[in-house]
């Protein structure tokens, strides 16, 4: 059962360390027909992907290594169309 309204095509990414909490994001997103991607680090994202592909990115801002404010100003220089400055 598909909602109302949901293009399944939008690519939800999740890139948080705390393990529950990228679960239950996941649970969440899957009730509403979605197929989220998560990455429990930026690390992770980048291994994923040189050039990572999302319609919307979900960041934990106190990321072990590189943080979300870091990876966020590295999707901006990268020309990402999602990033915030």
């Amino acid at each position: 059962m598909q909602a109302r309204g949901v293009d399944n095509d939008i690519i939800y990414v999740a890139v948080v360390d705390d393990e529950s909490m990228c679960r239950s994001f996941s649970r969440l997103l899957r009730t509403a027909a979605f197929q989220p991607v998560t990455h429990p680090s930026a690390e992770a994202l980048f291994q994923h992907a040189k050039r990572p592909q999302f319609d919307c990115l979900v960041l934990d801002i106190q990321l072990e290594g590189m943080s979300g404010v870091e990876l966020n100003r590295l999707l901006a220089i990268r020309h990402s169309p999602l990033a915030t400055n």
